[in-house]
């Protein structure tokens, strides 16, 4: 069952709501399917169904909800906006950091030796282009806005405050979105760890074969690292190496992915409609909506 649901989500129609919505829903029907059979088989005929396997095909199938949840927000288009644009670079953030946890349990012996490299490095090149796209959205709304009279200042400084977990040394919040030398210091900042996270992904697709394969990809990613360059080049001054921020991490939103609770009935096993979260504070069970995320590359199934 969790192998079709993940069937069901590679072939929902990405180009549209609806099919986002379906996508994001199999992915977690999967999750909450094989999550089930973690903790309910103890005793599995081979290494594949164990609990170690099992949690990482559940990390699986929760980033790439995440990530189709993202590419819902991102569809009818990202606007130049300050409040958008902390939206859009916190779930970017969250992707990453998904993918990034995917990516260490993919690493780990012995589950390492029985995942496919491909799904490694398709983990690994995911994790690198979303935080570069968060720090890219966070140096264009530093960049590209400036506080303008009647602005809602409190809120910017809100917002701006909840994207790190720390200011740069001499910077607070309110501060930097006053001072126009500061945005742009601290967005060039961004601008440069994003250049350089896109290369990384870019290597790490071309040492793959089977991505190397997968055009879409190399185009997405190179036309990722094009834009942020050139926007990089459009502020560059001669003295950006001596004066360059130190950009910290960008903060995703601060809540977990979904996990249809699967339930055993008189008829067997079924997947109910009861969400599962891990959130600081909540209880496990608490209905919550589920952060937005982008998708660029192939779906992974089993």
């Amino acid at each position: 069952m969790g192998a079709l649901y993940t069937q069901i989500g590679t072939r929902c129609n990405r180009q549209t709501q609806t099919g986002l919505e379906s996508a994001v829903d199999a992915f977690q029907r999967a999750a909450g399917v094989l999550n089930y059979l973690k903790e309910t088989f103890t005793h599995t005929p081979s290494y594949d169904m164990s609990p170690a396997m099992l949690s990482v095909l559940v990390k699986m199938m929760l980033a790439q909800a995440q990530e189709s949840m993202f590419e819902k927000v991102c569809l009818p288009g990202i606007q130049n906006e300050f409040f958008m644009l902390v939206k859009v670079a916190q779930e970017a953030a969250k992707v990453a950091e998904v993918y990034r946890q995917l990516h260490a349990a993919m690493s780990q012996e012995p589950v390492k030796e029985n995942i496919p490299y491909s799904w490694a490095s398709v983990a690994y090149v995911k994790a690198h282009h979303y935080v570069a796209l968060a720090h890219y959205f966070a140096a264009t709304l530093l960049i590209d806005h400036q506080l303008k009279p009647g602005a809602d200042v409190d809120h910017q400084e809100k917002c701006l405050s909840q994207l790190y977990d720390r200011m740069p040394e001499g910077m607070t919040p309110l501060a930097t979105l006053k001072n126009h030398g500061q945005r742009m210091l601290l967005g060039k900042g961004h601008l440069h760890r994003a250049i350089g996270f896109h290369e990384e992904s870019l290597r790490e697709a071309n040492l793959c074969k089977k991505l190397r394969d997968i055009q879409v990809l190399r185009d997405v990613l190179c036309a990722a690292h094009q834009r942020t360059q050139l926007k990089y080049n459009q502020h560059r001054e001669d003295d950006d190496l001596l004066n360059l921020v130190a950009a910290p991490n960008v903060l995703g939103e601060q809540w977990e992915p979904a996990v249809w609770a699967c339930a055993a009935g008189a008829g067997g096993h079924s997947c109910t409609s009861r969400w599962l979260f891990a959130h600081p504070g909540r209880s496990r069970g608490h209905t919550r909506l589920v952060p937005p995320a982008l998708d660029v590359v192939t779906h992974l199934q089993f």
